[in-house]
């Protein structure tokens, strides 16, 4: 492999992953419709997941705790603020809510031959289990937009992921909800 397509390649990645960090897609399995989600449905037991990768390596487990509730208020917050503006609110995963939500956080540390980034997903399933849809987003580390800070990619990718969220909810809710 030459030098001139090992960057090619890279160029061509960094542009798919801009073009990833710009939308929010929402994917919905065949057959779900307004039915499966109960009137009412604006709070949803979250389940939160989060990993730290440092270039290849799952390294949440020797992160430092303050670092991971760092990064897990961040998330949230951002993600809060967007859901509680359209009336819908999070509550423990544990709780009885007409919606649930696992909420998958990823952060890729900085590395300079890898690069790095935030990485966020929500699946969204009703009481019975039944997935309805599942939304994600990715917001990668770069020097001029998130100055290479991982917490503001975090936050960025958070925010973007509750848009994903409400237009994955809007076509499925019924007008009294």
């Amino acid at each position: 492999m030459t030098a001139v397509t090992s960057l090619t390649r890279f160029f061509v990645l960094g542009a798919a992953l801009l073009a990833m960090a710009a939308c929010t897609p929402v994917w919905r399995p065949d057959g779900v419709t307004a039915s499966d989600v109960p009137p009412g449905a604006n709070s949803f037991a979250t389940d939160t997941k989060l990993e730290i990768i440092q270039t290849f390596e799952d390294v949440t487990a020797k992160a430092d705790p303050t670092e991971i509730e760092a990064y897990r208020a961040i998330a949230m917050t951002a993600f809060t603020e967007k859901l509680q503006a359209e009336k819908l609110s999070l509550l423990p995963a544990n709780a009885d809510a007409p919606l649930k939500m696992r909420f998958e956080i990823l952060i890729r540390r900085w590395d300079p031959l890898f690069g790095g980034g935030a990485y966020t997903k929500a699946i969204v399933t009703n009481q019975s289990g039944k997935e309805l849809f599942t939304t994600n987003t990715a917001a990668p580390l770069d020097l001029i937009l998130n100055g290479l800070d991982s917490k503001i990619a975090l936050r960025d990718a958070s925010s973007r992921l509750a848009d994903g969220i409400i237009n994955g909810l809007k076509p499925l809710r019924s007008p009294a909800s």
